[in-house]
This record gives C-alpha cells, sequence and structure tokens, in this order.
C-alpha cells in the first residue's frame, strides 16, 4: 500500500495545487480532498483507522480525479450578467481586494451569479431584485441583505465604466434600495476605565490596548503594525493601513509623549510592533478574543473598539487639532471635530 506521504507527493503530480487533509474525529479519521487550498470539497473518506481511511481513499483515486477534474474545468458563463462577474473576478479591482473582503465578496458574487447569471441587464428588473433582496433578507437578516446590495452595486459600477461598456450607463439595479442594517452604536471608554488599562493583563493585551488607545488604529492594523514604519527621529508614525490601500491613502501619526512612553514599553520580539504570549503577531480574531477576556477578567467595560473612539479624545487632549485627527481615524473633519468635543468636555466636567 502507499504511504500517506507517498499518495500527497504523487496527488501533487498528478493533480496539481489539489489539497488533502486529515482528520481525526470522535468516531475515527477522515480524509479530505480539496480542488484547491481553500477550494470547494471534491472527496471524503472515513474509517475507524488513520489505515482503514487511507485503504478507501486508495480505491476511490478515480472520485478524486473526477472531483478535480469537474471543478478546475473552466465553467461557460450563460448569460451576460454571469460574463461580466468572470470580467470582474479576473480583474484587479477584485484579485487586489484584501483575503477577508475578497472571501465576502466571492460568497455574494456566486449568489448573484445564481439568481441573475442567465440574464440581460434588461431582465434584471427592479421587481426581480427587490424579490432577491426580500429572500436574502427572510434567509440571512439585514446585514447581510444589505451586503448582496453592496456587492450588486459594486459590479454594476464596474461593468458601467467608459473603459469597459459591458453594462449600459443606465444600469443601476441597487439605486433606490435603502439600506437596512444600523450597527450597533458604539461608545468610548468611561475615564476610570481608560486609567485601569495599565493593570490590565496579560502583558501583549496590556501593549495592544495602550497601542490602540495612543493611535486610534483600527484592529487589523493594530496587528500589522511594523517596526519600520514607526521614524522616531521625525516624531510620527508613517503608514498605508488596511482601508487605505487601495488607494494608497497613507496616515500619519505624531508620536506624542504617551505614544513614545507606550513603545518604549512594548518588547520588540518581530518585525510587527504586537506579539502575543507566543511571540507572534496577533490576527485580528486571537487578538480581540484575547482583548475580551482580559477586560472581562479586569472587570473593565468596553470594547476595543470602543477605545479608538477614546483614542479621539486623547488625541486632541494633546493638543492635535482636527483635521490632524480626521487624518489619523480616518474620519472626515466634521465627524472629528464633534467626536472629540464631545469627549473633551466630558473629561473636562
Amino acid at each position: 500500500t502507499m504511504s500517506k506521504t507517498s499518495k500527497k507527493r504523487c496527488a501533487n503530480v498528478m493533480l496539481p495545487g489539489a489539497h488533502r487533509q486529515t482528520h481525526q474525529r470522535a468516531q475515527g479519521w477522515a480524509i479530505y480532498w480539496y480542488a484547491w487550498r481553500g477550494g470547494p470539497q471534491i472527496a471524503r473518506f472515513a474509517g475507524a483507522t488513520l489505515e482503514d481511511a487511507e485503504a478507501a481513499e486508495l480505491e476511490g483515486a478515480h472520485e478524486i480525479a473526477a472531483g478535480y477534474a469537474a471543478e478546475r474545468q473552466p465553467k461557460a458563463a450563460v448569460g451576460l450578467i454571469a460574463r461580466v462577474v468572470d470580467d470582474y473576478r479576473a480583474h484587479p479591482a477584485y484579485t487586489d481586494l484584501r483575503d477577508a473582503t475578497k472571501a465576502t465578496y466571492r460568497v455574494w458574487l456566486d449568489r448573484i451569479v445564481e439568481e441573475f447569471g442567465a440574464l440581460s441587464e434588461r431582465e434584471v428588473t427592479d421587481e426581480r431584485v427587490s424579490a432577491w433582496l426580500q429572500k436574502v433578507y427572510a434567509k440571512h437578516g439585514a446585514r447581510a441583505r444589505d451586503h448582496a446590495l453592496r456587492i450588486l452595486s459594486r459590479l454594476a459600477s464596474w461593468g458601467r465604466h467608459k473603459e469597459r461598456k459591458l453594462f449600459s450607463a443606465e444600469f443601476k439595479p441597487a439605486e433606490g434600495f435603502e439600506r437596512l442594517y444600523r450597527a450597533p452604536a458604539q461608545s468610548g471608554w468611561e475615564a476610570a476605565a481608560i486609567k485601569q488599562i495599565p493593570q490590565v493583563t496579560p502583558e501583549p493585551v496590556r501593549w495592544a490596548l495602550m497601542l490602540a488607545y495612543n493611535t486610534g488604529l483600527r484592529r487589523a492594523d493594530l496587528c500589522e503594525l511594523p517596526w519600520s514604519a514607526i521614524d522616531f527621529d521625525a516624531g510620527v508614525i508613517r503608514w498605508v493601513t488596511s482601508k487605505g490601500r487601495r488607494r494608497g491613502r497613507r496616515i500619519v501619526i505624531p508620536l506624542t509623549p504617551a505614544l513614545r512612553a507606550t513603545l518604549a514599553a512594548i518588547q520588540k520580539r518581530s518585525t510587527i510592533v504586537l506579539t502575543n504570549k507566543h511571540k507572534r503577531p496577533w490576527t485580528p480574531g486571537s487578538l480581540a478574543h484575547a482583548v475580551t477576556q482580559a477586560l472581562r477578567d479586569a472587570g473593565i467595560s468596553g470594547s476595543l473598539h470602543g477605545l479608538r473612539r477614546s483614542a479621539a479624545t486623547h488625541l486632541a487632549s494633546q493638543g492635535l487639532s482636527s483635521r490632524k485627527i480626521a487624518r489619523v481615524m480616518g474620519w472626515s473633519e466634521g465627524d472629528a471635530e464633534a467626536m472629540s468635543s464631545i469627549y473633551v468636555d466630558d473629561e473636562e466636567a
């Protein structure tokens, strides 16, 4: 019989890009095959032992090959909408998206093709779109409905562009539909809670909270900020955030005395500023989980995103103008002025 390593090596030659995973379950072992890493599953084999699962896998080699061929074979787009979606997926407007954003787009583009793929733009009427949005809302909720509407609007806008002209200038299938989802309001931290941050444990979480409070960075940006972006001589952090990368927009955060003290306290254990207890950079999910647990243990009421709002107050109290705060936070100048004035007034009272 062929060993697991040999099978995988052989598969990589015969099925380039295919992905194989083994999992031990309570009832035994399972082997999964995917058309590519992160792609659709093409075969599954189970057994009481790993050897049993591998034996079933060996017998089912034809199933793996057939599933691989079916998923890898280019699928012809049927209607105009499907053809435009195919073109969009191959364009940098889609391929250059962040992985998390691309994953969301992928789901809704598939659903758009499923619903409208065989239709021409004239057949995508307001009635059809409305019926689809109602169906999405009933099954997935308001937030998912708004995701569907936003991505349909983005696809139509991309297709109408004068360089492509895949749709007519009048094709605006998402126009006239209002957004239903409203994110729950996030308030800034109370002054008493902020004063407790230096006592938060473990230490890597405390560093993250202090950096968030002194920079106003979003969670994903906190996890990615490199030491190379910090110019101690010039007294600034210069960096392109996750939301600014598509437009190449760079933020400039002044190194206030409080921020310098925070950076001095953080141990340099990687090229990335923030690291976890294993001295590896955080992922956004693991950081959120760790912060939630640490705040619960410390009896602090607040969230990491709420601390971002408090950062506007903190920066304003150190003399930054509304324009500079807006550049740091990625807000409009009016929002920055309103936010900082509200919380600064609260603190001074």
